[in-house]
């Protein structure tokens, strides 16, 4: 493999890598002030079971991955195809 093709390569997978740390830290920044809408403003509160905050607080994130378990099974593979 010449130079050049391992640079393009190399090029390529770093654009994945922060193709991905982007989608990653934008998600997160979605999702955690909604979150903390949610079930930040009870924390510690009077007369509030911290185990039974924690177990909704752990609903809300099951739901999370449940959904977008739900969503990934519609997408589809939109990368070049190499003939066999």
């Amino acid at each position: 493999m010449s130079v050049a093709a391992r640079f393009r390569l190399q090029l390529r997978q770093f654009s994945l890598d922060v193709a991905l740390a982007f989608e990653a830290d934008g998600v997160t920044a979605l999702i955690g002030p909604v979150f903390g809408h949610l079930y930040g403003q009870t924390m510690g509160g009077q007369g509030v079971d911290p185990v039974e905050h924690f177990k909704a607080a752990m609903q809300f994130w099951i739901a999370g991955i449940v959904i977008a378990l739900i969503v990934s099974a519609f997408l589809r593979e939109t990368g070049r195809a190499r003939p066999r």
